[in-house]
C-alpha cells in the first residue's frame, strides 16, 4: 500500500472517475460505445484534482466532462453534466 502522499491522489480519484464513467441502461449498449481509455482517466483526474486545488469546477470544464462521460456511458449529457455535479 502507497504511503499517504505516494499516489493516494490517484488512489482516491479512482473510485470518483469509476463512479463518473459508470454505464447506464442497458449493459448489452455497453459494447457499442467508446471505451474509456487511459488518456480520458488522465484527463478527467486532471480536471477532478484541479477541481479540488481550486475549489470550483467552470461551467466548461463541466460540460467538457458531461459529454466525455455520455459518450461513454449512455447517459444524456444532462445527466453526465448532473453526475459531474454530484461529485
Amino acid at each position: 500500500m502507497p504511503a499517504m502522499g505516494e499516489g493516494s491522489e490517484e488512489a482516491g480519484t479512482s473510485y470518483l472517475l469509476d463512479t463518473l464513467f459508470r454505464q447506464a441502461g442497458d449493459p448489452a449498449a455497453a459494447t457499442q460505445r467508446p471505451p474509456v481509455t487511459e488518456r480520458d482517466a488522465r484527463e478527467a483526474r486532471r480536471i477532478i484534482m484541479n477541481t479540488v486545488r481550486t475549489g470550483e469546477l467552470p461551467a466548461q470544464e463541466r460540460r467538457y466532462l458531461g459529454r466525455m462521460i455520455a459518450e461513454r456511458t449512455g447517459l444524456t449529457v444532462e445527466q453526465a453534466e448532473a453526475r459531474v455535479g454530484a461529485t
